[in-house]
């Protein structure tokens, strides 16, 4: 179109021209702080402020192993989603795990991002 057109091979997209352009990258606008950046990607610290400010968020917890991710998946219910807990473009997300070997390899893939929810 003529208003937008992708920067890069990637998720940089400008839209606009001149003074006026914006520009967005996967989740970021160009005004989005670095605070706000960094919240958003711990995701725990992004479930606490949400549900302080009423909206709804999901069950969920860090945890310290594959097995401590079963329990929480046996205390949430089934199925659950396992991300790492500082992320960002789905990276190291699986969702749908309903059996305890899907969490081990769930966990496994997470774990190389970081800490795990």
């Amino acid at each position: 179109s003529t208003w937008d057109r992708r920067l890069t091979s990637g998720s940089l997209v400008q839209f606009g021209w001149g003074s006026k352009q914006r520009r967005i990258q996967a989740a970021e606008i160009d005004s989005t702080s670095g605070v706000a950046e960094s919240i958003a990607q711990d995701k725990e610290l992004t479930k606490q402020l949400l549900n302080a400010a009423g909206v709804p968020v999901p069950l969920g917890r860090p945890v310290s192993s594959a097995d401590d991710g079963w329990a929480a998946a046996e205390e949430i219910g089934l199925p659950v989603v396992v991300k790492p807990q500082d992320g960002n473009q789905g990276k190291g997300v699986t969702v749908n795990i309903t059996t305890r070997e899907q969490l081990t390899s769930a966990y496994d893939s997470a774990a190389v991002y970081g800490e795990v929810m």
